[in-house]
């Protein structure tokens, strides 16, 4: 869920599509880490956001991500933006290529810290 007044207001009263696009960016790479269980985190390849409709200032907006396809280096995602509740009127949609970048374990964690010096 997004506000949608953190962005700046267009000309016409409407929130810039650099915001809208990036709400979907984030969604998505969020999407990767819930979808990994915790294992993967993202580099976006490509994005392409489709508007559909004007992204009204100062509204409560619903972005929601599915996984189309998960494979073993690169995820591809869709993502839409709606006016409210995942009900609303839908303003924008996203269809993202996505290079999957390991997250370290705990056991990663563990060896890459260096020595304690003991007093």
């Amino acid at each position: 869920s997004f506000g949608a007044c953190n962005g700046k207001p267009g000309p016409r009263a409407q929130v810039q599509g650099g915001f809208a696009s990036a709400m979907l960016d984030a969604v998505t790479a969020q999407m990767v880490v819930v979808y990994s269980n915790l294992k993967y985190t993202v580099a976006s390849l490509e994005q392409k956001t489709t508007f559909i409709a004007p992204v009204p200032p100062n509204r409560d907006l619903s972005a929601t991500a599915k996984v189309v396809k998960f494979g073993r280096t690169i995820a591809f995602l869709e993502a839409q933006l709606r006016d409210g509740g995942v009900d609303g009127k839908l303003l924008c949609t996203a269809s993202t290529t996505i290079s999957l970048v390991k997250l370290p374990s705990k056991e990663d964690k563990k060896k890459s810290k260096p020595p304690q010096a003991k007093l």
